[in-house]
């Protein structure tokens, strides 16, 4: 199981994934219920404002595939992670939604966001992870069935209602 944010930059290629790429695996496997995506806070609020994309957060929160997140909860928490010296990208957003959902796997090209999300100040037990948009397609599945891509917390986090 994993349990996944998708920063902005990247969400073209999850919401439509071309065959055969790292992203399509990411997608099938959510599809087929192995995994979830959470949304929430500022995260939220940028998707909404591209219309198919906000379609498709719709569609995946009423089919489950994706968790929706208390807007108020991750924007608190992204105070405290604006505060956070070790703080390198613009996306405190992405860090706290991370922190609040329990996700350990991020899907991003912004190579501050990476740094942040995989530095232990941020995201530890487990550490976060970043989802590899280039590999071999059975590299990339193991990948995905690793243990460590959600904390607990994720895991027993409410269906949407």
């Amino acid at each position: 199981m994993f349990c996944a944010v998708v920063d902005t930059n990247i969400m073209p290629a999850v919401v439509q994934p071309t065959d055969g790429t790292s992203c399509q695996i990411l997608v099938d496997d959510l599809y087929r219920g192995r995994g979830h995506l959470y949304i929430g806070g500022q995260l939220r609020r940028e998707v909404k404002h591209n219309q198919q994309h906000a379609q498709w957060l719709s569609v995946g929160i009423a089919r489950g595939w994706i968790k929706s997140v208390d807007d108020a909860e991750v924007d608190g928490q992204e105070e405290q992670v604006k505060v956070n010296p070790s703080l390198s990208s613009d996306d405190p957003h992405i860090i706290a939604l991370a922190q609040v959902a329990g996700a350990r796997l991020l899907v991003s090209q912004d190579g501050d966001l990476v740094k942040d999300f995989k530095n232990k100040d941020f995201l530890d037990q487990p550490r976060g992870k970043v989802f590899p948009l280039q590999g071999q397609s059975s590299s990339i599945r193991r990948f995905l069935q690793r243990s460590q891509l959600c904390t607990r917390q994720a895991l027993a986090l409410p269906e949407n209602t």
